[in-house]
């Protein structure tokens, strides 16, 4: 598949992130994003890696089938960046709240 780089990247209009009283293993919190107020990603998850967090998209159970990838570079980093933010932010409350 070609890579269009004439369509503009879809504004992340709103982002929700869960993070887990126990979280187990390396992953830290599940994510929705919406795209355009239009299309809704469900069950990306934020991961712990070895240079930090980052946004693991879902996959087919035991068939290595993403559901839905960003095509662009750019929306790859949209998306990404405000759920990595949004993680950041629900961090913050916890911290605040004493959790």
């Amino acid at each position: 598949m070609q890579e269009d780089q004439s369509i503009p990247a879809m504004e992340c209009t709103a982002v929700v992130v869960h993070i887990p009283n126990d979280p187990t293993g390396r992953t830290k919190a599940t994510a929705s994003v919406v795209l355009n107020g239009l299309l809704q990603l469900n069950e990306l998850r934020v991961v712990d890696g070895a240079n930090g967090p980052f946004v693991a998209y879902p996959w087919i159970s035991g068939e290595f089938r993403s559901f839905f990838l960003p095509v662009t570079r750019e929306q790859r980093d949209c998306i990404e960046t405000a759920v990595l933010a949004e993680y950041q932010r629900e961090l913050s409350k916890e911290n605040d709240n004493g959790v």
